[in-house]
């Protein structure tokens, strides 16, 4: 990391700062499961033990989401749907009324902190608003247009 930030002094573009940045995530990760495991034994990754046994409620957000997407035409939903229909089947394996705040229990901790989700959603609501101008002004439809007449299909 010394010698990422004298790069950066430096006027240097600091190459290796995005690997420093994965190994230093990696070892934090690692520390967190080994305090889990230390604790709670198998119950704390949340893979096996009692409470973790398989059933077929387990498909039934792949299904959903997947049967979804067939039928909106529309991933995104579909997968939105699909962590909700996921929340509900762990409430029903759990009974704890936690696991059916599917934002507070999936969304943030897979994404971050909140500062980081913000930033993020912020990033997807514009993405969103400038692929809605392309597709308005028919620069999608051109495109598709263009890469159709330039891509072989054998």
């Amino acid at each position: 990391m010394r010698r990422a930030g004298e790069e950066v002094r430096a006027g240097q573009v600091a190459r290796d700062i995005g690997s420093l940045g994965k190994y230093r995530w990696a070892n934090m990760v690692k520390a967190e499961q080994d305090i889990a495991m230390s604790a709670l034994g198998a119950q704390g990754l949340g893979w096996s033990g009692p409470g973790f046994e398989p059933s077929w409620l387990s498909l039934l957000p792949a299904l959903v989401t997947i049967g979804l997407a067939f039928l909106m035409r529309q991933v995104v939903p579909a997968l939105f749907l699909g962590i909700v229909t996921g929340s509900v089947v762990l409430y029903a394996s759990t009974s704890n009324l936690d696991d059916l705040n599917f934002v507070s229990r999936f969304l943030i901790p897979s994404i971050g902190t909140t500062g980081y989700a913000k930033i993020l959603l912020i990033y997807l609501w514009c993405l969103g608003g400038l692929i809605g101008v392309w597709d308005r002004m028919g620069a999608t439809r051109h495109f598709a247009e263009w890469a159709g007449r330039r891509i072989e299909v054998s």
